[in-house]
């Protein structure tokens, strides 16, 4: 979580190739700034903020392939956005970028809907404006939604690769969080390619002790979100 300019230097002069960041909307959709809010994890500032505008174009001159603030280099950049289900009169759309190096790719959330009581959400970029940008952009569900519930909402939508599949919790609950779901997870991406078996990469959050890290290794997941 690096919603300050200072959070985005600090995270970048330790090193990593990915940061993360939140984004706040409007009632009407406007993506107004990186905010987390309460419940974020232990140790870090929740509301601390940055107006949306001021942190994408430092996050472009910074890691972009002219920039002159530091060194060019290829780092993935995830906006995550919270979408709530709206009212059956309303439609919504919103625009985001994802970053590798120097290139900005340009992807569409259209697809919002509500099923048994569940809220599905998925990051599309198969509009066909944008249909050369879909080997830069993955598809995740968070949350804690039955494996074969979000199989079925793939699926149903067509999507067949880049599909990502998380697990974890706090990092002040993770220590104490069972590994079955994440065994679960990874057996899906271990087997062969099918509707059930959707998993193309699978990923922990947030662990930051290097006891947890050691534990969810063993089932040989394939990437980890940490605060340090």
């Amino acid at each position: 979580m690096a919603n300050t300019l200072e959070e985005f230097d600090q995270f970048m002069g330790q090193g990593v190739n990915a940061i993360e960041a939140d984004v706040t909307f409007s009632p009407n959709g406007t993506a107004l700034k990186f905010y987390h809010g309460p419940g974020c994890d232990t140790g870090r500032d929740c509301y601390r903020q940055t107006e949306i505008g001021t942190y994408l174009t430092y996050v472009k001159d910074t890691v972009s392939a002219v920039a002159t603030l530091k060194r060019p280099r290829t780092i993935l950049v995830a906006y995550w956005w919270p979408l709530r289900v709206p009212p059956p009169e309303i439609k919504c759309s919103a625009r985001g970028h994802e970053r590798w190096g120097s290139a900005t790719r340009p992807y569409v959330i259209p697809y919002i809907r509500k099923a048994t009581g569940d809220i599905k959400k998925v990051l599309s970029g198969h509009n066909a404006p944008y249909s050369f940008q879909r080997n830069a952009v993955c598809f995740d569900v968070s949350g804690y939604s039955f494996l074969s519930t979000i199989s079925k909402l793939y699926e149903d939508l067509g999507v067949t690769r880049h599909r990502w599949q998380g697990d974890g919790a706090q990092n002040h609950l993770i220590d104490f969080y069972p590994t079955i779901r994440m065994s679960l997870v990874t057996k899906r991406r271990n087997s062969n390619s099918s509707a059930k078996n959707y998993v193309d990469k699978a990923y922990v959050w947030t662990a930051d002790s290097p006891c947890t890290i050691r534990r969810f290794l063993r089932y040989f997941f394939d990437d980890f979100f940490m605060n340090r």
